[in-house]
């Protein structure tokens, strides 16, 4: 969202534009679903109670009912593991989540890019969701030059297969005049 967001404010600034597990909308329900698809009921739950009452206990079962489907074929401990190395602070996340979670939508402002873009998800990410990059994709018309969706993975199709994520880049990078 991140990057997004400034390609949006300052498109001058940029040649090309690799977004990676990035949606212009969250939308609770959406997720929640996907959560509920990938983990049934549990892991729905976790993520709205985590989503909107972000405190020690909501993120422990978040941690335990969502965190292993950030990940597709790693092993759930690594994804514990790395779930354990990253640092809270509850009260930037209690923000993030409670209020620009809820109120980021930058949907309408997308087609103001106007650099080249790949775009990169994982087939089951349950944050950014493939149809949200099909969104992108659409907005972004002849500025998008690839929408790779990589199978078997999920938000963090990064870690889960770098070779396949190398590889879109390096033809992005050098295959895509600016």
């Amino acid at each position: 969202m991140v990057a997004l967001e400034y390609a949006i404010r300052y498109p001058d600034k940029l040649q090309k534009l690799i977004l990676c597990s990035t949606t212009a909308k969250l939308d609770e329900n959406e997720i929640a679903n996907r959560f509920y698809k990938r983990g049934g009921e549990k892991s729905k739950k976790a993520f709205l109670n985590f989503f909107s009452q972000p405190n020690e206990e909501t993120k422990e079962e978040y941690r335990i009912y969502c965190v292993p489907y950030y990940s597709g074929e790693k092993p759930i401990d690594e994804a514990f593991l790395f779930y354990k190395r990253v640092m809270f602070r509850m009260d930037l996340v209690s923000y993030f989540y409670t209020h620009l979670f809820k109120e980021y939508d930058c949907r309408d402002r997308v087609s103001h890019v106007h650099v080249p873009t790949l775009l990169i998800t994982g087939e089951e990410d349950p944050i950014t969701g493939v149809e949200n990059v099909n969104q992108i994709a659409e907005k972004l018309g002849p500025y998008c030059k690839g929408n790779v969706i990589i199978p078997e993975t999920s938000h963090n199709v990064i870690w889960e297969k770098p070779k396949d994520v190398q590889k879109a880049i390096r033809e992005f990078l050098i295959h895509t005049p600016q």
